[in-house]
C-alpha cells in the first residue's frame, strides 16, 4: 500500500474509533434543569453528568448562584426543596 493511501486509512480509521467512543460517551450523559424558589425569586439551573443525582445537585447550585448573594443565603438556597425537577 502506497504511504498517502495508508496515512489517509489509518486517520479515517482514527476519526472513525473517536466518533464511536464520543457518541457513547454522550449518550449516557443525564441533564437536569431545576426550578428553586427563594426568597420570592425563582430561577431555573441546567447541568449535565453522568448520573441523575450530580446532574440535580450541580443545576440546584446553578440556580442558587443566580438567587443568592452571601454564603449564608447559598447554604440556605440549596437545602430549599425545588420547585420543580425535570431530567433526560
Amino acid at each position: 500500500m502506497p504511504r498517502p493511501l495508508l496515512l489517509v486509512a489509518v486517520i479515517v480509521v482514527v476519526i472513525c474509533i473517536v466518533g464511536v467512543m464520543y457518541f457513547a460517551g454522550t449518550a449516557s450523559l443525564v441533564s437536569c434543569t431545576v426550578c428553586i424558589t427563594f426568597n420570592g425569586r425563582t430561577e431555573c439551573g441546567t447541568a449535565t453528568s453522568t448520573s441523575q443525582p450530580p446532574a440535580t445537585s450541580m443545576a440546584i447550585r446553578s440556580a442558587c448562584a443566580a438567587l443568592a448573594t452571601r454564603p449564608a443565603e447559598t447554604a440556605a438556597c440549596v437545602q430549599t426543596p425545588p420547585a420543580s425537577i425535570a431530567c433526560r
